[in-house]
């Protein structure tokens, strides 16, 4: 019964408070985005989605189309 009313009241899921949860979330989000880029390594910059296609017969994408993005990912995300 003291449970119960500790779950409705108090808002924690197994003794921990909704926060961390939500927490531990945006962490793994953030985390699944990103990518280590050694000195020696290029990284190569895929747009999945954009308001643009790429044109047909095009490998590079210019003007912002989802594609191969002509800009490279480098040290220091320059």
């Amino acid at each position: 019964m003291t449970t119960n009313i500790m779950l409705a009241v108090g808002g924690n899921w197994f003794g921990v408070a909704w926060y961390w949860y939500a927490l531990v979330l945006i962490a793994l989000v953030l985390q699944s985005g990103f990518v280590l880029i050694r000195e020696r390594q290029v990284g190569i910059v895929i747009k999945r989605f954009a308001a643009k296609s790429l044109p047909p017969g095009h490998l590079l994408a210019l003007e912002g189309e989802a594609g191969f993005q002509a800009e490279t990912g480098g040290i220091g995300g320059g």
